[in-house]
This record gives structure tokens, C-alpha cells and sequence, in this order.
């Protein structure tokens, strides 16, 4: 008979730590969860990123939703021990019968070299599961955390969607990893979209569908799972939400990052609170450390399809359920999330409102091919038109008018505001 291998629920809290070389520091039977410290290493050159790579067996169990987490132990002479929770850093406690090996990356405080730390490891039972696959936000305090994807996609989708403060007072970000990652989802190399000159009329899309260019992300980048709703743009200006989950429109694309800067520039940053755009806000308020941004058009793409090279992101034939238009009622007061997800759980990828991209028009039709990388926006000096994606919009389009995965618009940066032009929040993780 195969060996269980995931710890029941409530049969176990804190169990096992050991340190690099050692034997285990807690007696337990060789069948109980447990997790030792296999290497400590800074970065070269020096810098103050450590990465720490850990071996978890028999830990958490996605399938039998028997979740649990990891924190590190780090001791440093002459400085008072450091607690390093694994949510805070997106470390998961996966770990089969032979145990599975994680890498996770410490930013240690200036002075510390990894040479001198002692680093332990504790396994704990939770109902929520570690791992990266999301990115939390907390409007209000601005911590940022993770948290690994449930049992299922859809039981994760549940989650986000039943518990108001997903849509309110706090950011999720799903996680899209790298092609070579081929664990977490179906994301090898990514044919996108060409133009679909023909938008208007459903038989003209089908030849313009997909281009032949590939597109394969160098690093993870993260992307909210919702259209940012009025309540979580209240916050991050520091009004009080109101209870309105439906998107949040009539901002400009330079009223999101900063007026003049181009599609190519960060943000700047803001050294002081409650100023400046929502995205100053927002990265002043998690610290100036993750570069919230609106994301390029082929990050959003590639995100929007989740896999597919259909005609819509969900296949290529029209599914009511996937998409906020004219014919649900023309209105924009809906919640975000009231309709399917992709494949990824990613919610009103098409139709309710349009987003913003960091793209600039170049050409019309050849500058989805011509992009240098997943992350560079293309754009032209003193071209002010912004690309915007999401296919379209609730107040005037019916389902035969260019809701195909690849279409594309543009509208000038300081044309004034639209009420059926939203965004979201994307980040992209370092190499």
C-alpha cells in the first residue's frame, strides 16, 4: 500500500526544523511532515540577497487540501533573531515522500552577510496554502504577501471572489511564470495576436487571430486577477470605499503614472504619502519596493488567453458567460468577478470595460511582431496614442464587434477621461 503523503488536517502544528548539516532538532516519526536547510548563499557580486534553498517532505498537499506553511529561523551574531514568515516571501511547503526542494530569496538588512547566519526552518499547519501563484496587496497597511493556489483553480477562484475585501480593500495578483516554468500553468512559448483589421465583421478576425511571432517571458510577472474596482481606488487615495466593486474608469493613462513620463519610463517614485498618481500612491505605500505598474500589451495578452490560440480567449466560438457587453444590460455598475474566468482565474479579461497598456502606437498593424520582449513597451517620440486591451466595452458593444483576443485600440494620453476605460495592476519579478 503507497505511503500517504500529506499530514491530515489538525494532526500536527509546528513539527519540524533543521539546520544545514545537523540531524533534526524535533523527534518525529520518519512519515511526519518535515523540512532541513540545504544551502545559504549570497548573491554575486555581494549584494544583499540571500538565497536560501530548502528540502520539504512530506509537507503540504495541494490535492487533499491539507495546506501548510514555512518560517525561517535566522540568527545573526550581535542582532536579534530575525523571523522570516513564508507568506511574507512566497515560500511553499510542497513536499512529496522524497522530499521537494524550494529556492527562496531573502533581502537581508545592509550589513549582513550569509556567512555569518544560522538559518532553521518550521513547518505549520494552515488552511490557507503557501506558495507564490498569488500576490496579495493590503490597501491599508501596505503589506504585500503570497499565498499558493488552492486544491483546484476553482476553489481558488472561489476564494477571491466570495470574500468582499478581494475586490475592496485589497489587490490579488496572479501569478504567470516564466515558459521554462512548467509546474505552476501551461505557459511554454506564447503565440499572441495580429491586428484584427477587420474587427467589425466576425469572419474578417479569423484570419487575424494569431501572428507567428513567439513570445517567451525571461522572468515571472504577476497580473490582478480583477479590473481595479472604485472601492480599491478610493483607498489607495485615502477616501473611504463605498461598497462599489464595479470598475473604476475616467482616469488617464497619465493620470495612472505620471504626465509626460513614456511608455518605457518608471514611474517615479514619491517620497511622500498621499501624493502624486494612484500608482505613486499604491508603490509609496508598499514601500517603493515592487514598481506597481499597468501592464504592456503582450504581458496582457498573454494573460488574457491563458493558454489558448483561439479566437476569444475562452474558444473560438461566443460563450455569454465569459464577458460584460452591451446585451447584459448596458451598464457599467456590475462587480468585477461576476462573470467566468479564464483558465488562470483571471476575471473580465474581455469586455466590461477596456484597460489601459503602457504601449505607444507605433504602426497600426506590425508593431505587435516588432516588440522587443514581453516587458518593453513599444511606442514612438511624440506619438501620445496609448494602446488599451480587454476587447470591448459595456455601454456600446454588441458580441459581434471585436471581442476577439487580439484587438487592440488606441486613444490619446491627454484626451481627458473615459468612463469605459478601466486597468489593472501588474508586476514584474526580478530575474
Amino acid at each position: 500500500m503507497k505511503q500517504q503523503r500529506c499530514a491530515k488536517k489538525g494532526r500536527w502544528h509546528k513539527l519540524a526544523a533543521m539546520v544545514v548539516g545537523t540531524v533534526c532538532l524535533v523527534d518525529i516519526a520518519s512519515a511526519a511532515p518535515s523540512v532541513k536547510i540545504d544551502h545559504v548563499a549570497q548573491r554575486w557580486p555581494w549584494n544583499n540577497k540571500v538565497d536560501i534553498t530548502y528540502t520539504v517532505t512530506e509537507g503540504q498537499c495541494r490535492e487533499t487540501e491539507d495546506y501548510c506553511g514555512v518560517e525561517f529561523q535566522i540568527a545573526v551574531p550581535g542582532v536579534t533573531n530575525i523571523l522570516l514568515h513564508g507568506y511574507s516571501i512566497g515560500a511553499s511547503a510542497d513536499g512529496g515522500v522524497d522530499g521537494t526542494q524550494h529556492t527562496i530569496t531573502w533581502n537581508a538588512p545592509t550589513g549582513i552577510k550569509a556567512t555569518d547566519c544560522t538559518v532553521t526552518a518550521t513547518l505549520f499547519s494552515t488552511n490557507v496554502p503557501s506558495g507564490n501563484d498569488y500576490m496579495i496587496v493590503d490597501i491599508l497597511s501596505g503589506n504585500v504577501y503570497y499565498e499558493g493556489l488552492c486544491s483546484t483553480q476553482d476553489i481558488s477562484n472561489e476564494r477571491y471572489t466570495n470574500n468582499v475585501m478581494y475586490r475592496t480593500s485589497h489587490f490579488v495578483l496572479r501569478r504567470v511564470p516564466k515558459w521554462t516554468d512548467k509546474d505552476a500553468l501551461p505557459n511554454g512559448e506564447s503565440i499572441i495576436g495580429g491586428y484584427p483589421t477587420g474587427w467589425d465583421d466576425p469572419s474578417g478576425q479569423l484570419n487575424f487571430y494569431n501572428s507567428s511571432t513567439r513570445w517567451t517571458p525571461d522572468r515571472d510577472y504577476y497580473m490582478s486577477i480583477f479590473i481595479t474596482t472604485e472601492d480599491q481606488w478610493r483607498l489607495v487615495h485615502g477616501y473611504n470605499a463605498l461598497g462599489r466593486k464595479w470598475p473604476s474608469t475616467n482616469v488617464t493613462w497619465d493620470g495612472l503614472r505620471v504626465s509626460g513620463t513614456k511608455p518605457g519610463d518608471s514611474i517615479p517614485l514619491e517620497s511622500k504619502p498621499n501624493t502624486g498618481t494612484f500608482f505613486q500612491r499604491l508603490n509609496y505605500r508598499t514601500g517603493n519596493k515592487y514598481a506597481f505598474d499597468i501592464p504592456t500589451e503582450v504581458m496582457f495578452e498573454i494573460a488574457q488567453r491563458a493558454g489558448s490560440t483561439t479566437m476569444y480567449a475562452w474558444g473560438d466560438e461566443w460563450d455569454d458567460r465569459y464577458v460584460m457587453y452591451r446585451d447584459h444590460g448596458n451598464k457599467k455598475e456590475v462587480d468585477v468577478g461576476s462573470f467566468l474566468p479564464n483558465s488562470w482565474g483571471l476575471f473580465d479579461m474581455t469586455g466590461h470595460v477596456t484597460e489601459w497598456c503602457r504601449d505607444g502606437e507605433v504602426t497600426a498593424t506590425t508593431d505587435m511582431a516588432s516588440k522587443q520582449d514581453v516587458f518593453t513597451p513599444s511606442y514612438l517620440e511624440g506619438n501620445l496614442n496609448r494602446y488599451r486591451r480587454g476587447a470591448g466595452v459595456w455601454n456600446s458593444w454588441a458580441k459581434d464587434q471585436g471581442f476577439c483576443a487580439s484587438h487592440r485600440s488606441v486613444v490619446p494620453c491627454n484626451s481627458g477621461a473615459w468612463n469605459n476605460i478601466g486597468f489593472r495592476i501588474a508586476f514584474i519579478a526580478e530575474k
